[in-house]
């Protein structure tokens, strides 16, 4: 080896070391909460019930019930054929097309920038708090966002690549598979139509190809457009004014569309907050202040980054816009109730790739090590949150834990009453048979028990973060078991935290209270 060679060699060695570091540390991220063993909550229960299923019937309940498309549900039926039914089980699907996805963002950022901000891109995924949460969801947005990463990357593969028909084949499998898996794929494929219809202005000659294989994607995706139509207009109520009303609230817009990308870039920890807990928290918590700083130098590494393609290529700035900004306002305009940023993981990957992109034009090194040095501080805590609460950290549910402490605080005369398939789920895993009587749900309970049969009703809740809504729900339980002699008794026992949406309201028999007290 030669001086010039062994010097090189030592230049690149602490690149790649430090890449492996990176990548060791991203799978054991993934691995340690895979085998948190948090608990499932509602959606989740929905998708291992109907994944056990037939394709049949996975067909008829997403498609002509559910209106929803179905490949994930087929997808994740088919990995459970593979590798059994469990929970780990489950959630490894998504784990694997996380890890599929930060490597489809590696591969889509060198397609459109240049290798470094494909590594800075992919380092940035790999730790993200944000995929990380959903990536142990047994839900379809790590599918999602996999599909749809990897259908950006086989677009820009086929544009650099005119003469490999393969690209725009696989290009069109994936945005097809992307579709197919949420409706809310559809604005991957009107962001890549607006490339190319910004293209087409100009050299119309060199684009006739690929409209032709955008005009087929549309013609094969009709059926998921009158699932849409269908759904807009019978089952959600989309049009009805009435309906988006309580989302007007100016600082409500704001501040739903702010915490979209606060979501993006530092995870769950601070998303699904009532404003009131935002005002407290802006009043008293550091960390809130980091984390909203953070934030902001992202976002303003964003707009940055739209800047200069402005001036450099516009077609990609109209990906750009059309992919990540046109879905925030178009949601907040028409359908703000679904505007959350579980739905517009698909967009991500770009919005780093571009961030990173900002991150590497700076001329500063101490700013840009800055930034990317805060960024992997921030990730991390957050990440480590994630693997230790109890729950999953948006949706703050445990069943597991309520249904067995009710199993074992309960006596022969009291009644437990679950929250329906998500409690009785969890058990024969839990392996405690109730001392008394167990009801699947509220109206099982009402329906079956007798006035004073029990000394004490456990009702065992799903509740609001909203306080009144709450209250709401406890007046109307009140309602059904006081003409059974039912009254509370205590404050609600939450599991999952302070702000765990799971708990238990106890009620005791009347009757055997007003006897106690007289022998007393």
């Amino acid at each position: 080896m030669n001086i010039s060679n062994f010097a090189h060699s030592k230049r690149i060695w602490p690149n790649y070391l430090l890449m492996m570091v990176v990548v060791l540390m991203i799978f054991a991220i993934h691995f340690a909460l895979w085998v948190s063993t948090k608990s499932i909550w509602g959606d989740e229960y929905y998708s291992v019930n109907l994944a056990q299923k037939t394709a049949l019937e996975i067909m008829r309940t997403e498609v002509l019930l559910s209106n929803h498309p179905p490949s994930y549900l087929l997808l994740l039926s088919f990995w459970t054929k593979l590798f059994g039914v469990s929970e780990l089980s489950f959630r490894s699907m998504s784990h694997f097309m996380n890890i599929l996805m930060i490597a489809g963002s590696f591969l889509m950022a060198k397609e459109i920038f240049n290798r470094k901000t494909a590594i800075l891109t992919a380092a940035f995924i790999g730790i993200c708090p944000y995929f990380l949460h959903l990536s142990n969801e047994i839900r379809s947005y790590s599918t999602l966002s996999c599909f749809a990463t990897f259908a950006t990357y086989f677009f820009f593969k086929a544009r650099n690549n005119p003469l490999r028909k393969i690209w725009k084949i696989t290009y069109a499998l994936f945005v097809l598979l992307t579709i197919y898996t949420e409706h809310f794929g559809w604005f991957c494929l009107f962001g890549i139509s607006t490339y190319l219809l910004f293209i087409l202005l100009t050299n119309w000659n060199h684009e006739k190809e690929w409209m032709w294989v955008q005009g087929l994607v549309f013609l094969i995706s009709i059926p998921s457009v009158l699932l849409i139509f269908y759904q807009a207009l019978n089952d959600e109520s989309v049009l009805v004014g009435s309906k988006l009303a309580p989302y007007r609230d100016v600082f409500d817009m704001i501040k739903k569309s702010f915490g979209i990308f606060w979501h993006f870039i530092c995870g769950p920890i601070y998303s699904m907050l009532p404003v009131q807990r935002v005002i407290g928290l802006a009043q008293s918590s550091f960390p809130f202040w980091v984390s909203f700083t953070l934030t902001l130098t992202f976002l303003t590494l964003y707009f940055k980054a739209l800047g200069n393609l402005f001036r450099s290529d516009k077609p990609l700035f109209i990906l750009s816009i059309s992919i990540i900004l046109f879905p925030v306002v178009f949601l907040l305009s028409v359908y703000p109730i679904r505007l959350d940023s579980r739905y517009l993981c698909w967009a991500v990957p770009l919005f780093f790739s571009l961030i990173a992109f900002a991150i590497l034009s700076m001329k500063s090194s101490l700013l840009r090590n800055s930034v990317i040095g805060g960024f992997f501080i921030c990730a991390m805590i957050a990440d480590i949150y994630i693997i230790l609460i109890p729950t999953d950290p948006k949706h703050k549910e445990d069943y597991r834990a309520m249904l067995k402490y009710s199993l074992e605080q309960s006596g022969k005369n009291d009644a437990i009453v679950g929250v329906g398939p998500q409690t009785t789920y969890y058990l024969s895993e839990i392996g405690i048979n109730a001392k008394g009587a167990y009801y699947h749900n509220m109206p099982d309970a009402i329906n079956s028990m007798e006035p004073a049969q029990f000394e004490q009703v456990w009702a065992l809740l799903y509740i609001d973060m909203k306080p009144e809504i709450t209250n709401r729900v406890l007046s109307e339980i009140d309602a059904m078991l006081l003409p059974l002699s039912y009254i509370r008794e205590g404050e609600l026992i939450r599991f999952g935290g302070a702000d765990s949406l799971t708990a238990i309201q106890v009620y005791k028999n009347k009757n055997r209270l007003s006897a106690k007290n007289r022998d007393f």
